[in-house]
């Protein structure tokens, strides 16, 4: 049999999900997969899915696939895995490595109906992750060039333009490194890989952007064997960052596996003396840190004995580096590796790998699912909130959608553009009592471009907030040349440079064939591009 790379996600999503009201591990509704898992990621409708299968439950799926809740859906296909998926100015990218002819791309974006090609990378680059940081989509990778420009290590995306994010992430030698992970906190942005350099300075393995700086946060010496010099994933838990990595250490000395960076003393500690496990993953969900990696029993466990079936559970806090404790989490699904931990909003835990195991007279076939935390009733069950900047209007437009709704009063929408002070906007009445989905709108018009984070509170009868959602837009406001120029003497000019036009603003120019053109202002320096289509 063919060996192939064995993957893991669990997706958290916080909230209330009567469609999926398990307690144990339960095999997804709609039927299995018939090969290992990937990704998975839940955009507030559906839940993304890809990995090396073909076919789920009876739905044809090349590779990826979304579920509703009930059922599978037909989603077109990718050419091969997905190694993560993010939202983006409310679309769906796939990150990989994907041949499409003989072309590889790092990126797939879909359009509603397809995956198509967005990103092109060297041959035998990828992407391993991406994130959404101030705006801008960053991923991260094995990618010496995007779109044929250099980068090493780490690019980033505008809406409009691709950037590399520094021009150096590797080694001494001068050879660019991976970088597997990322991070976005609002104002830091984490990296985690192989890397021991980042531009001129000395950080290994993880590292984070500040303000356009990058500072280090070195591992100690004998993490290079410990995590075999690579950090695969990076997650805050209980407002410290974490590190995860890969090793098969006894973790009686090395604190194996994954370690707590504490920046009050500037350095990083063991996390309950550590996990004797191959692992790769993490996420949090109901006040704990839920690690994934290899499944098979008694190896691995924890340092204390406890055995880890894969899945473990971490309850400890920023109280030391000694304090909390490993239990199991995999309890009945067992077989495979786990290897991706995903976040998202309502206290389910889906898990995918490489694994077939009967569970309560179902079998569940490389994809499962539990709640981690006992259900609560919300006043609001929100379906999704999004945000969209209409360049063409100099507007935002925000909607949102609620599934259910118990005794709420009202909307508030309120804008910021340092995410920290927010002043209130407008408020928008709620349904009060209701089972039937219901869909809001309302359209903010800035004054000025930047980043604008936008806040939705729910406030109930009562007149208390019973919760909050967030998104970012990045904001341009397109020119008035009409009042800039009108009354001025202009001058325009084809591809060619050749004079095609010249009179006062407002000047008609219906008689010029469709193309590209140049516009240059009396007494002014500058030219504008404009294309009649």
């Amino acid at each position: 049999m063919k060996a192939k790379t064995i993957l893991f996600c669990l997706l958290l999503i916080l909230g209330k999900d009567e469609r999926l009201p398990a307690q144990n591990w339960q095999a997804m509704p709609g039927g299995n997969l018939n090969d290992n898992v990937s990704a998975i990621f839940d955009d507030g409708t559906y839940r993304w899915v890809s990995g090396n299968f073909t076919q789920a439950g009876a739905v044809g799926a090349y590779h990826v696939v979304r579920h509703d809740g009930h059922s599978w859906l037909a989603t077109d296909s990718l050419p091969s895995e997905a190694r993560c998926f993010v939202k983006y100015n409310n679309e769906i990218y796939a990150c990989g490595q994907f041949i499409v002819g003989n072309t590889w791309y790092g990126l797939m974006k879909w359009n509603g109906a397809k995956f198509i090609p967005f990103l092109h990378v060297s041959p035998g680059n990828g992407i391993y992750d991406a994130v959404v940081h101030q705006g801008k989509l960053i991923v991260a990778g094995s990618i010496n060039t995007i779109n044929g420009m250099p980068a090493c290590g780490i690019a980033q995306f505008d809406g409009i333009n691709w950037s590399a994010v520094t021009f150096f992430v590797g080694a001494p030698a001068g050879t660019c490194k991976f970088v597997y992970a990322l991070l976005s906190d609002g104002n830091r942005l984490y990296i985690g890989g192989g890397f021991q350099q980042i531009n001129s300075q000395v950080i290994k393995f993880a590292g984070y952007l500040e303000s356009g700086i990058w500072y280090g946060t070195n591992f100690p010496p004998y993490v290079a064997q410990v995590f075999g010099q690579n950090v695969y994933k990076i997650i805050k838990y209980d407002g410290d960052i974490y590190a995860i990595g890969l090793t098969e250490g006894d973790g009686t000395t090395d604190c194996p596996s994954i370690l707590r960076y504490d920046s009050l003393q500037a350095s990083w500690q063991c996390v309950g003396g550590g996990v004797s496990m191959q692992m790769k993953t993490a996420a949090v969900s109901c006040g704990k840190l839920y690690v994934g990696g290899l499944g098979i029993a008694p190896y691995p466990q924890v340092t204390a004995g406890a055995p880890l079936h894969g899945i473990g559970s971490y309850d400890g806090s920023s109280g030391g580096s000694s304090a909390g404790s490993w239990s199991d989490k995999t309890g009945n699904l067992v077989g495979g590796m786990y290897q991706v931990l995903c976040a998202g909003q309502n206290d389910t835990l889906y898990a995918g790998g490489n694994f077939n195991q009967a569970i309560d007279g179902s079998i569940a076939d490389y994809m499962a699912y539990t709640v981690s935390c006992p259900p609560i009733t919300l006043p609001v069950e929100m379906s999704s909130f999004d945000c969209r900047f209409d360049s063409y209007n100099s507007a935002i437009n925000l909607s949102w959608r609620t599934l259910s709704e118990v005794n709420s009063s009202y909307f508030d929408v309120s804008v910021s553009f340092d995410g920290v002070d927010y002043a209130h906007y407008m408020r928008v009445a709620a349904a009060g009592n209701s089972s039937e989905p219901h869909a809001y709108s309302a359209v903010y018009e800035p004054d000025k471009n930047g980043i604008l984070y936008i806040r939705l509170s729910e406030f109930d009868r009562d007149g208390e907030l019973k919760g909050n959602w967030e998104c970012v837009v990045s904001i341009k406001i397109k020119e008035n040349y009409e009042d800039n120029y009108n009354g001025k003497n202009i001058t325009v000019f084809d591809i060619h440079g050749t004079i095609v036009a010249r009179g006062q603003f407002p000047l008609s120019l219906l008689h010029l064939p469709t193309g590209l053109y140049c516009v240059r202002v009396a007494d002014e320096n500058s030219f504008l591009r404009f294309v009649i289509q």
